[in-house]
């Protein structure tokens, strides 16, 4: 008997962590863009742009963190190493966090990031020495003492005639070279980590610039890389000198090979090259590998960090990418949750990045499958040219998703591909654009559906008028001429119960001329609402909610069209305007199973109540100790099934369990988890397949009610495993029986509860 209850906690078990915790965050970013790597045994760490990975080249498998793991910033700029073999890396925001490979845990060091004198303070480069690792920033480099865990001192000008930029540095001894936008400085560490400063250059050569942009000590002598070529420096002369070999070649990394006893070159567009000697009398082309990349992986000489392939392995004769499985880009412009609970994404206008689709069902290494010029032949023009701005995506019919571009259309995906493409070209249907010298570019701006299961298609620069499209059947469509606004400057559609069309027309990563709110309806035809918070209002964002409210986000805030029956008659008295939003900018609204209303503003997220009377959570970077990857939030999507909402930003996208599921019409039957239930009990019974305002009895065999409860909502119930007295129950079977209120729909279930 205890063998069973093991075997069906276990179930249990798996079946919840499937779900989730309520209140996990979870982030999503691409790490396919590495600025520096370190190898440290058989595993490779690389710092991205998207947070940590580390590569483990014996499994070929991937580990993964993000803010949600410890990390005070994603957008990475360098890693290195201590002497203890903690794990050290630093951000564009001057941010550093230390991994201890024996705590597993991240610890933050934000002195850099809270210093309020400097404006930009990416960390570039750690240099470790003894008991101190100086940072290399923006504004200077800075000694930290390992055994006290804390900044010493801070050096900025040395000795410039005015302040420069500081990107790399290279250890000589006891001597520290700096490199600069202004030369190169040299100073003397002393005993106590302090620094003499003795010397600054202020010509490198011929170069005909005075940028650094790599350093490194070879032959005991400093090489100094430039966009423009390379120097060493003469101690004979006190002057540096140029290496002929290496003239007029973007310098992006160096490093010293004390094994063969050269120089590895790292050159932008020209590939890896090898120095035997400084005066370059021998030089080689080495493994090259002429895409972006973007440093050496320190202590590795066959693995390369690269911008676009995450970190690029030579083997067997050729370079293979190695990246962990994620999205295309960082950008999130727009995400829909499908009918199978795939969640898809745009990549936005400008960030050119296509569009993806996560799977959570699948295995990690398939979660990802990024839509791009890479690997789609519809991400192209009528010419050929990549066009990858996709900046929305839409519900289509029979499960289909819509993607709609900046000028090529829309894709129509359908099981995982891309199946059509509709734009100038198609003719049923046709998306009739009147600028004829421009016919190639369409931007699509957005599908819905109407109550007879008719697709709309709403388009952007329609010049002639015809911003909306009816699409009847595969060969048939009709086009509706817009008459109100000046051109059709439309980026999103609602279809409300009175079949009438609601359209925005602002993004938020767009300058767009067209303002206001707009509609069409085929029985009174085109308008705009006007006593909207500001004459000048942009408008984000339009959703209905379950009661039939029209919800529109705009740059004053919040407006609610209760009643939306009738647009001809709406006045500004029409209008629920919650001024305790107004000083907001939403730019996105999702509705939860609870008829409860997500926000999306450039000040994080609110959830508001069903009518918007009260602020039930605010989440933002700070308030969520940085899990949340940014407060400008561009779009929200919920998983109603699974209770995730989704944020997508241009930083990446979050995700949050919410524990909200969209109540059914309907109980056929309940799903009951943990069962059996352990009392006492952090975590409360859930009861899961409710009806809208169900009610809860639990009940004894002999058919006692021990508690009784209305359903919390969202389709879920929670107990705590006491009766009415507040006291914990007996152990034994106890049976759950749910109710709607007007008695029509009844479900049952029964739960073991083993009381300790």
């Amino acid at each position: 008997m205890m063998r069973k209850i093991v075997l069906c906690l276990c179930c249990w078990s798996v079946i919840f962590s499937a779900y989730g915790q309520v209140g996990t965050w979870k982030s999503f970013t691409s790490m396919k863009s590495v600025r520096s790597a370190v190898r440290i045994g058989s595993h490779v760490w690389a710092a991205t742009s998207g947070g940590v990975f580390v590569y483990d080249t014996t499994m070929t498998s991937y580990t993964k963190y993000t803010n949600v793991d410890g990390l005070s910033s994603n957008d990475l700029y360098t890693i290195g190493t201590d002497i203890a073999g903690r794990i050290w890396v630093g951000a564009s925001n001057g941010s550093i966090n230390v991994y201890d490979q024996t705590s597993q845990k991240w610890l933050a060091i934000s002195d850099i990031y809270e210093n309020g004198t400097y404006t930009t303070k990416t960390v570039h480069q750690f240099l470790s020495k003894g008991d101190s690792m100086l940072v290399v920033s923006d504004f200077g480099v800075s000694i930290f003492r390992l055994s006290k865990w804390e900044f010493g001192d801070t050096y900025s000008n040395f000795a410039f005639a005015s302040t420069p930029s500081v990107s790399c540095a290279a250890l000589q001894g006891n001597r520290l070279w700096v490199g600069t936008s202004l030369g190169v400085t040299v100073g003397v560490l002393g005993s106590s980590s302090t620094v003499l400063w003795n010397s600054v250059y202020t010509t490198l050569g011929s170069l005909g610039t005075t940028v650094v942009s790599a350093m490194a000590i070879f032959h005991d002598t400093l090489i100094v890389g430039t966009s423009a070529g390379a120097v060493f420096f003469d101690a004979a002369t006190n002057t540096f000198q140029p290496i002929s070999a290496l003239a007029g070649k973007n310098i992006v990394d160096f490093q010293c090979d004390t094994l063969h006893n050269r120089l590895l070159v790292l050159l932008a567009g020209d590939g890896l090259k090898v120095l035997s000697s400084i005066d370059g009398s021998t030089m080689s082309l080495y493994l090259p590998y002429t895409s972006a990349v973007s440093a050496f992986t320190q202590n590795d000489f066959s693995r390369l960090a690269s911008s676009g392939n995450g970190i690029v392995e030579w083997n067997n004769g050729t370079w293979n990418a190695r990246v962990p499985n994620g999205p295309y880009s960082t950008n999130f412009s727009s995400v829909i949750v499908d009918n199978k609970g795939v969640l898809w994404c745009a990549g936005g206008e400008v960030s050119l990045s296509g569009f993806y689709r996560y799977n959570p069902a699948l295995m990690d290494m398939l979660q990802w499958k990024n839509f791009n010029s890479d690997n789609s032949i519809w991400m192209h023009d009528h010419s050929g040219n990549a066009s990858n701005g996709c900046h929305k995506v839409s519900q289509g019919l029979n499960g289909s998703v819509w993607v709609s571009t900046w000028g090529n259309g829309f894709y129509v995906v359908e099981n995982d591909s891309v199946v059509n493409r509709i734009d100038h070209y198609t003719v049923k249907p046709g998306l009739s654009v009147a600028e004829a010298k421009d016919i190639d570019f369409v931007v699509g701006s957005g599908t819905a559906i109407d109550a007879s299961g008719q697709l709309w298609l709403a388009l952007y620069n329609t010049y002639n008028g015809n911003s909306l499209t009816k699409l009847m059947s595969d060969s048939t469509d009709s086009l509706y001429a817009n008459n109100t606004s000046n051109y059709g400057g439309f980026v999103d559609i609602t279809i409300d119960q009175y079949d009438t069309k609601w359209f925005s027309c602002a993004l938020p990563e767009h300058t767009l001329t067209e303002r206001g709110l707009y509609y069409f309806n085929q029985n009174i035809g085109w308008g705009a609402i006007s006593g909207l918070p500001n004459s000048t209002s942009k408008v984000y964002c339009t959703t209905l909610d379950q009661n039939g409210s029209l919800w529109i986000g705009t740059d004053y805030g919040l407006v609610i069209i209760n009643d939306p029956s009738n647009p001809q008659s709406l006045t500004s008295s029409s209008l629920t305007i919650p001024y305790y939003l107004a000083a907001e900018v939403v730019q996105s609204i999702a509705v939860d199973g609870n008829n409860n209303k997500w926000l999306g503003t450039k000040e994080g997220v609110f959830e508001v109540n069903a009518d918007a009377t009260q602020v039930l959570q605010q989440y933002t970077v700070s308030s969520t100790n940085g899990k949340l990857v940014s407060d400008d939030i561009w779009n929200i999507a919920i998983d109603q099934q699974r209770g995730i909402a989704y944020f997508a930003t241009q930083s990446g996208l979050s995700s949050l369990q919410i524990g909200t599921t969209m109540p059914s019409n309907t109980m056929s039957s309940l799903f009951i988890y943990p069962n059996p239930y352990i009392i006492p009990n952090d975590r409360q019974l859930a009861i899961q397949g409710l009806a809208a305002n169900t009610t809860i009895k639990i009940v004894t065999v002999s058919g006692s009610v021990v508690d009784e409860f209305p359903a919390q909502g969202g389709g879920r119930a929670f107990w705590d495993g006491k009766n009415t007295r507040g006291s914990y129950v007996p152990s034994g079977v106890y049976f759950i029986v749910a109710y709607a209120n007007n008695g029509t729909e009844i479900a049952t279930g029964k739960v073991a509860i083993i009381r300790h």
